[in-house]
């Protein structure tokens, strides 16, 4: 997680690649299934950074990353990292209909990368 929001955006991808696989992967499935996995880590982990900016530790599930996740919920905003959320539950339903799930994560990437190049 902390890698997409650290580096270039040819290092993002880099880190992205090692849980999708090659673009013609070819075990659609399993790819779906990871897919599904690093959303619903990036989603607690966004959700945990926008705990810790408002000091409600008690609910973050990521307790011992408080700081860093302070951090990035400071760096991005809650606006833009709660609009981050939400395109992570988009790219969920958009996973289900059969959207491609390396395509999703570099367009959450993207995304992401904007914020650094606006902020």
């Amino acid at each position: 997680f902390f890698k997409i929001f650290d580096g270039n955006l040819h290092d993002k991808f880099q880190a992205i690649s090692s849980f999708v696989g090659s673009k013609r992967s070819t075990d659609h499935t399993n790819a779906r299934e990871t897919v599904h996995n690093v959303l619903t880590a990036w989603e607690v982990l966004a959700r945990d950074a926008l705990f810790a900016k408002y000091g409600l530790s008690a609910y973050m599930a990521h307790r011992g990353q408080e700081k860093r996740l302070k951090e990035i919920a400071e760096r991005m905003g809650t606006e833009r990292l709660g609009t981050f959320l939400e395109k992570i539950e988009t790219a969920h339903g958009d996973l289900d209909q059969n959207v491609n799930g390396r395509l999703l994560l570099e367009h959450l990437l993207l995304y992401i990368n904007t914020y650094e190049t606006t902020s």
